[in-house]
């Protein structure tokens, strides 16, 4: 199920320090209230509590993501280079929607996959730019400041 995705990321991009991680985490946190409230409002669905998932040998994958154990399964959450080299192409509608993420929004795309299912989903992570950033960029180009945008992304 979708909760069971966004619960494998957060888990698995809990233990990283790289700052798409924090937001990856907070994210699927977000995603997941606003999955569960429905749920809670209806009084005709009482689902008992899950047990906890446990992670171990987790692992950064040097340019590519993070791989970690859960519950006995080999979980991964990385990019697109990862997972070519994991699973392969990526399918023709999941390629679709990738494109148009990247081509709307710039962002970051990446992948959540469970070893012996393959890729269970994509995600794409995007900077949302300040209110304030116009006015900085404008006041520094009036100081004669050059501005270029450097950023951390292949």
């Amino acid at each position: 199920t979708k909760i069971n995705v966004l619960d494998l990321m957060a888990l698995v991009e809990s233990e990283s320090n790289h700052p798409l991680a924090s937001a990856l985490v907070r994210a699927t946190k977000e995603e997941r209230k606003k999955i569960s409230a429905p749920l809670s409002d209806n009084n005709n669905h009482h689902h008992a509590p899950r047990p906890p998932l446990k992670m171990t040998d987790h692992a950064l994958l040097e340019g590519e993501g993070l791989r970690a154990t859960v519950d006995g399964r080999t979980v991964y959450v990385g990019n697109p280079r990862l997972f070519a080299r994991l699973f392969g192409p990526v399918p023709p509608p999941t390629s679709a929607a990738v494109a148009h993420w990247e081509a709307s929004t710039g962002g970051t795309v990446g992948y959540v996959g469970v070893t012996g299912v393959g890729r269970v989903a994509a995600y794409c992570a995007a900077d949302s730019v300040r209110d304030d950033a116009k006015a900085a960029v404008d006041a520094l180009a009036a100081l004669g400041v050059e501005v270029h945008l450097l950023t951390g992304d292949a």
